[in-house]
């Protein structure tokens, strides 16, 4: 008689956003004591918020391999190499947006190509949509 094999498929989590921005925020505190490896991708991906980055492209940069490259990442942070590109993009546009800019410009000068999926992201992030993020700090500031 063949036994079957129990596989237990462990997968990684699904986590809030939350816990992206803390950990993201952790991450750029502590970023002399990362893996130069990992140093050199989080420079690369923030140098370049605007452009459209693939695990290909910062694979070849770092010469490893797209998955490898994601696992290191992974381990070394606590989040994919998306995760940090997502949060070094949302929050370069908070910042553009308490400065006055406008919504549509900050959008595509962070790298969102459709206004609709910025204002998802940037809802999903903040809570709130740029309009009223933009208002909430204004009022803000003015106290």
């Amino acid at each position: 008689m063949r036994r079957a094999s129990v596989r237990r498929r462990v997968g990684r989590q699904r986590i809030g956003i939350r816990q992206v921005r803390r950990r993201a925020e952790r991450i750029t505190k502590r970023l002399s004591r990362l893996p130069p490896l990992i140093r050199r991708v989080i420079e690369v991906v923030g140098a370049s918020t605007a452009r459209r980055l693939t695990l290909v492209h910062l694979s070849k940069v770092v010469n490893r391999s797209p998955s490898h490259l994601n696992v290191i990442f992974c381990r070394a942070t606590g989040l994919t190499v998306h995760e940090y590109a997502i949060f070094l993009r949302m929050t370069q546009a908070a910042r553009a947006i308490e400065q006055g800019g406008k919504i549509e410009a900050v959008a595509m000068s962070v790298g969102y190509r459709s206004k609709k999926n910025f204002y998802r992201q940037f809802k999903a992030w903040f809570g709130m949509n740029p309009t009223d993020f933009r208002v909430v700090s204004r009022s803000s500031t003015e106290s």
